[in-house]
């Protein structure tokens, strides 16, 4: 019985997998398009939902394949108690050992990008407030000019020391204001996210990069929110970008903006020309909602595709 419960958890799993690939080479020409075309109009949280559907996808289908006891239906578990434990195939066993090295490969590169920034980190000086934000920052002992947020679950803000040497009293402010708006959407747990996907589901690394253009735009935006003037914010983010010398160890490197001067000229134009309303994630997830409900319509049809699958790599 353990052996049967094992196997209809692999299959399961297997299923949930193969949606979500699927589901992600299916997006990935959209993915492709919005990414040379451009995508102003759309919010980091459109791309954050676009980035997890799949995953949601996968999650619903493999759910369902086991809520329902779909693999049951082929045959092989009509009956546990009286019949063997199946075995799968070599193939079966193969794919899904395959399946798993995979995501564990994207797991261990995600961490092993991550380690060196939060090494450095367990150094820092103690936390100050500075001037009237809500916000802390600590300290780092650098001659490189870098701001970053880091933290999953508790995320918070790190200035260099040569960073807090450049910057004026009114810039430190800005570059704050930022940063809280960093901590604010957690943005560090989100791109750890985004970055392990990419690993392993096509298209993601251009969500990702969508995704770092628009949140980067969004923290500007909101500085300007809390009443700094839209050419002190530009000459700020300018200030940074010619401050910047080669050599930054690359775990000082953890920034949200990818480093190129197209998105720096989009984050500046933002600043001085009203973007059209922001798409949310709102309607990726009503259409997320609905395929799923669609699928539930069409439950033979979905048990049939289970089931062609499943006896195709057994």
């Amino acid at each position: 019985m353990i052996d049967s419960l094992f196997y209809l958890l692999i299959s399961s799993l297997l299923v949930g997998f193969a949606a979500c690939t699927g589901m992600a080479v299916l997006q990935y020409p959209f993915v492709r398009w919005m990414s040379r075309t451009g995508s102003i109009g759309l919010s980091s949280d459109f791309w954050l939902a676009w980035g997890i559907l799949p995953i949601l996808m996968g999650a619903f289908l493999g759910g369902f394949a086991l809520a329902f006891d779909w693999v049951g239906s082929t045959g092989w578990l009509s009956n546990p108690h009286t019949q063997s434990s199946p075995q799968g195939s070599v193939f079966f066993w193969g794919v899904a050992l395959g399946c798993f090295a995979v995501v564990v490969i994207g797991a261990v590169r995600s961490y092993r990008r991550y380690l060196p920034t939060y090494r450095l980190l367990g150094g820092v000086f103690p936390e100050k407030t500075a001037n009237g934000q809500s916000v802390s920052c600590s300290l780092l002992p650098s001659r490189f000019p870098v701001a970053f947020t880091a933290g999953l679950l508790y995320p918070r803000v790190y200035l260099t020391q040569a960073a807090v040497e450049l910057l004026t009293v009114q810039e430190q402010d800005i570059v704050l204001s930022h940063e809280k708006e960093h901590i604010r959407k957690k943005d560090p747990l989100r791109f750890l996210f985004l970055t392990f996907c990419e690993y392993w589901l096509p298209g993601a690394r251009y969500i990702r990069r969508q995704w770092q253009r628009r949140v980067e735009i969004e923290c500007d935006q909101a500085s300007m929110k809390l009443g700094f003037a839209a050419d002190r914010v530009a000459s700020t983010i300018l200030k940074f970008e010619r401050a910047k010398t080669t050599g930054c160890p690359p775990a000082m490197a953890l920034t949200y903006a990818p480093d190129n001067h197209r998105d720096l000229k989009l984050r500046i134009e933002s600043l001085f020309d009203s973007p059209p309303g922001a798409l949310g994630r709102t309607p990726v997830l009503l259409g997320c909602a609905a395929l799923c409900l669609l699928l539930t319509v069409n439950f033979m049809e979905v048990h049939r595709g289970v089931k062609t699958f499943l006896r195709w790599i057994n």
